[in-house]
């Protein structure tokens, strides 16, 4: 029993520090002044990406357009794989809380898009500075079974230019880095 509470709170952490670095990355592009807004609704997005990109033998290599630029055909097998995108899709829909309290980084506040557009209203001054806020919309962060990489999607900027894509981290001597990212675009 302390064994799995033991990695319920080390995976915890994991996603932590998954975010963390999703965080900091955005806050490097926007001035220094401006403060970030954070949204996690990119579960759905993140869960779409995986069954459409999920690799069989079925399909032929090049209909995998949209990864081999970014990844190798190993790492596509891997990661994308039938029982891994399962598993995936299990892990994304498990409980994972990310609170206020765990915002560390100063300049981050937690938002809700949708509540924060509908309290707006047709107010003229507050609907300006709505679409003027950096905004960053993520999924939760998964690791793969195999502990050594992980996956989320992402969209940043304010309501008139989006950026969205997805990052693949990979575990490096025990630290997370963005191995490959990989821009898509929302439907």
């Amino acid at each position: 029993m302390s064994l799995l509470l033991f990695s319920t709170m080390n995976n915890q952490k994991e996603h932590s520090d998954l975010v963390e670095i999703e965080l900091k990355n955005r806050l490097a592009s926007i001035s220094k002044t401006d403060t970030l807004y954070v949204d996690f609704t990119l579960n759905d997005f993140l869960i779409n990406f995986l069954e459409e990109n999920m690799y069989t033998k079925e399909k032929n290599f090049s209909e995998y357009n949209t990864l081999v630029p970014f990844l190798s055909e190993s790492n596509i097998k891997m990661i994308f794989n039938e029982q891994e995108v399962i598993y995936l899709k299990k892990e994304i829909n498990n409980n994972f809380t990310f609170t206020e309290k765990d915002i560390i980084l100063k300049r981050v506040v937690r938002s809700n898009y949708e509540e924060e557009k509908k309290a707006i209203g047709n107010d003229g001054m507050k609907l300006i500075n709505f679409k003027q806020k950096e905004r960053l919309f993520m999924s939760k962060p998964v690791i793969l079974s195999n502990q050594e990489y992980a996956i989320s999607a992402y969209s940043y900027g304010n309501h008139d230019s989006f950026s969205s894509g997805i990052h693949i981290y990979r575990k490096i001597k025990g630290v997370w880095k963005i191995y490959a990212e990989i821009k898509t675009s929302f439907s």
